[in-house]
């Protein structure tokens, strides 16, 4: 439902928030499991378990409520606020996002390559890609 052109009024910021969609609760999880796995390198170098434990929430609860906002700028004012403040926060120094060398095969060999160096397991390449084949499969519940 999109608001022609006239004054927001407070009757259109909710009372209170609903709550938060089963589906916007998962995406904020799984936003946040990437997010925290991402994080691994840098938490076991610089941050104990109790300030991830701490910091663990904060993330997730900062992503849906960014979810939330997204799901409702055109009727909550709030949200569209929200938004505006924050995308007019991002610094114009910071590099631009970019996808993880997860999703290509080179970082699928070269991550599985560094697992199995450190488990003194010495394979050729050959192995390896074996490893990876069955791994993919067996991952997506196919044997």
């Amino acid at each position: 439902m999109k608001r022609k052109n006239r004054w927001a009024k407070l009757s259109d910021i909710p009372k209170e928030p609903p709550p938060l969609s089963e589906g916007a609760k998962l995406k904020a999880n799984f936003i946040a499991m990437a997010v925290r796995n991402a994080m691994e390198d840098f938490h076991s170098k610089h941050l104990s378990d109790k300030q991830m434990k701490e910091l663990n929430p904060i993330i997730r609860n900062a992503i849906a409520t960014a979810l939330y906002a997204m799901e409702h700028a055109e009727v909550n004012p709030l949200a569209k606020i929200y938004i505006l403040y924050n995308c007019r926060m991002i610094p114009n120094y910071w590099e631009p996002p970019e996808l993880s060398s997860e999703f290509s095969l080179d970082g699928f060999i070269n991550d599985l390559r560094e697992v199995y160096g450190h488990s003194g397991d010495n394979l050729s390449d050959a192995e390896i890609e074996e490893r990876a084949e069955k791994i993919l499969n067996r991952s997506l519940g196919i044997e």
